[in-house]
């Protein structure tokens, strides 16, 4: 019987405090036989020497010291050493249950895909969200593009997708991207004609969300540009059909108003008049007038077109205060 081979990629920067429960739930897998290339961005913590242990202890661990390039460069460096017939990825903050791999190029096998998605869970420090399909189904990879925009148990994530090696050949990250950069490089995948994509009605991968993921602490903007901005922009050059244009702006309108949420959660969490928040704020409504989108009746309800809306262009103080009566306070 043939086992499926995996190589699965994991970039890290001073992850000592995650990358071993990352690697142990790696290790454990069923049903594959795994490459593990951990591909460290030049850590300054510990992470090296666990790395190192790691490795020395298990053959099936390749580990790549790298200087410090961003994600998209340790992932191109993990790319050209990936040597299986399949390629996934794994965060190095995150873990996998045993059988993950498994079920994904069982998923591949039985429909003829070139990439398997499988469900996950968004897990908080007391609660944990599951996110997947309710059945396996197999879709084209034109409607898999666009799910990529539209579909909550699909997002732009590399961690809950399994694809063919061959697939990835001569295809990298772009690393001038901080942000968004695993969705363009999957959103920009040739696939070949008639290609489809499986999905497996499982959530299987175990994404942590930190303590600090919505307290703005990191700004929206460089050099007077909105950090998603550039990443949107190869989105829409590769998008090659009007309706996949369309869900291209209206998840670009959608991070916007997200970022303007995490700003104003930010503001309140401080109870302060931080200047330097109040023109993160302008700075995003002002990108959000710039590439408001005229929704009509026909392809939103009401209530979200009024809500697209008022965001763009309500005052502040008119969000804050739909804010707070949104959260009970």
């Amino acid at each position: 019987m043939h086992t499926p081979a995996v190589s699965v990629i994991v970039p890290v920067y001073n992850g000592a405090g995650t990358i071993e429960k990352c690697i142990s739930s790696l290790l454990a897998s069923t049903g594959v036989t795994l490459q593990i290339i951990i591909a460290d961005d030049g850590s300054t913590d510990k992470t090296g020497e666990i790395c190192r242990r790691l490795a020395s202890s298990h053959p099936q661990i390749t580990y790549l010291p790298l200087s410090h390039k961003g994600v998209s460069a340790a992932r191109n460096a993990a790319l050209a050493a990936a040597s299986c017939e399949y390629t996934g990825f794994c965060d190095s903050d995150d873990y996998v249950e045993p059988d993950m791999f498994a079920s994904m190029s069982d998923a591949m096998v039985s429909g003829d895909s070139i990439v398997s998605v499988c469900g996950f869970y968004r897990d908080h420090a007391e609660s944990s969200e599951k996110f997947c399909h309710k059945d396996s189904t197999r879709v084209s990879f034109r409607d898999f593009r666009k799910n990529l925009l539209t579909d909550e148990s699909t997002e732009g994530f590399l961690f809950n997708k399994l694809f063919r090696t061959d697939l990835l050949r001569g295809h990298f990250f772009d690393e001038s991207l901080s942000y968004c950069e695993d969705l363009a490089f999957i959103f920009g995948l040739e696939a070949p004609e008639g290609a489809a994509v499986s999905y497996c009605p499982r959530p299987l991968y175990h994404y942590v969300q930190q303590p600090d993921s919505l307290t703005g602490s990191r700004s929206f903007f460089k050099n007077g540009v909105f950090r998603y901005a550039p990443a949107f922009a190869i989105l829409r050059k590769a998008a090659d059909t009007p309706a996949l244009k369309k869900a291209v702006d209206r998840k670009y309108y959608s991070v916007l108003r997200y970022s303007l949420i995490v700003e104003l959660r930010a503001g309140k969490a401080d109870n302060t008049e931080n200047p330097a928040n109040s023109d993160e704020i302008g700075l995003i409504r002002q990108e959000m007038r710039r590439n408001f989108i005229p929704f009509t009746l026909s392809s939103a309800s009401f209530r979200k077109w009024l809500s697209y809306l008022k965001t763009a262009f309500a005052p502040v103080s008119a969000l804050v205060r739909s804010f707070n009566a949104g959260s009970g306070r």
